[in-house]
């Protein structure tokens, strides 16, 4: 039963984007395949954070709180059991959100304008330089398209999917480090909006990882810039990881 209901919860997840922007599209004007793909980002990116924990690290804290860990430590070195663990979690986290920007892109520029859903776009005048033309000076990542509009799709579903896995990271080994859930499930969403605010008053909106992260709010900056942000989000994550395996995994909160 818990496999189905996260199997549930994994296939809507990856669905969501697509959903939102289709709902979304009733009540905007779409002239663009573009502009029906950044839609499926407007509420999504609001608790991204969130759903990257509840990929997998949720599932995970079980393990802890019923003394999982006692019993593995008996059987299996603690520490290599653990990175499996680690490694896990963000290839799940990257996989599902990596899945769920392709989902969208396929939708998006391939379905979308073949069935005449977008006006400008009709089997008549459909074409891979007109899509490309209107793509490419949207956002940043959109200078991919002037290569091919599928490079922007995959590298832009990937870069969100090493998000989706920094944010599931983060979790994970503030769960290791605290033992405490609440805190491990929410330090992500609560540094991400903080972050958001404290730059926006700074005029730093560019550096912020909803920017980086979906980038559909400002003009378009060079694809750098969009790494800038992804550096702190490691450093944090990397701290925490260190200071587990100090602590040697020998702690009480894993007991």
């Amino acid at each position: 039963m818990n496999r189905i209901i996260k199997a549930c919860f994994l296939a809507v997840v990856i669905a969501a984007p697509t959903v939102i922007a289709l709902l979304q599209m009733r009540n905007t004007v779409v002239d663009a395949p573009i502009v029906a793909f950044t839609l499926g980002f407007d509420y999504f990116s609001l608790v991204f954070p969130l759903l990257a924990v509840a990929v997998y690290v949720v599932g995970f804290s079980s393990k802890l709180s019923h003394g999982w860990i006692s019993s593995v430590r008996t059987r299996t070195d603690i520490g290599a059991y653990l990175t499996r663990e680690a490694l896990r979690n963000a290839a799940m986290s990257f996989a599902v959100f990596f899945a769920a920007v392709m989902l969208l892109a396929v939708v998006a520029f391939g379905v979308l304008p073949v069935i005449g859903a977008i006006p400008n776009f009709s089997p008549e005048v459909l074409s891979d330089e007109a899509v490309r033309t209107l793509t490419m000076e949207y956002s940043t990542f959109t200078q991919l398209a002037q290569a091919s509009v599928w490079l922007y799709a995959v590298v832009y579903a990937a870069w969100v999917g090493v998000w989706g896995a920094v944010f599931s990271t983060l979790a994970f080994v503030t769960l290791l480090f605290t033992g405490n859930r609440l805190v491990a499930f929410f330090l992500p969403i609560v540094l991400y909006w903080v972050e958001n605010i404290v730059l926006s008053l700074a005029g730093l909106e560019v550096y912020r990882a909803v920017t980086s992260a979906f980038p559909f709010s400002i003009t378009q900056q060079p694809i750098g810039f969009a790494a800038v942000p992804l550096v702190w989000w490691f450093v944090a994550a990397g701290l925490l990881e260190f200071l587990v395996v100090r602590r040697r995994f020998e702690t009480a909160a894993l007991t």
